[in-house]
């Protein structure tokens, strides 16, 4: 299963991560080194892989688009 991009989710368990972005996915595999290495709550937010690196960038920092929705963090 793929999270939806721009929502944000919060995430308390490792398994949570892979429920929205299955177990191979980058994000996923942070999140569970961060639980191994601490208890956290995390939220974050699926972004869309885009083939210019510099749009990607900027849908993982975040902006807002023309109807006013935020994206990325």
């Amino acid at each position: 299963m793929t999270a939806k991009p721009n929502p944000l989710l919060m995430i308390t368990h490792g398994s949570e991560a892979v429920a929205a972005w299955g177990g191979d996915a980058t994000i996923t595999k942070s999140i569970k080194a961060t639980y191994m290495r601490s208890k956290a709550v995390i939220v974050a937010c699926g972004v869309e892989t885009l083939a210019i690196p510099a749009l990607h960038t900027s849908a993982i920092i975040g902006g807002e688009l023309a109807d006013v929705q935020r994206t990325g963090l």
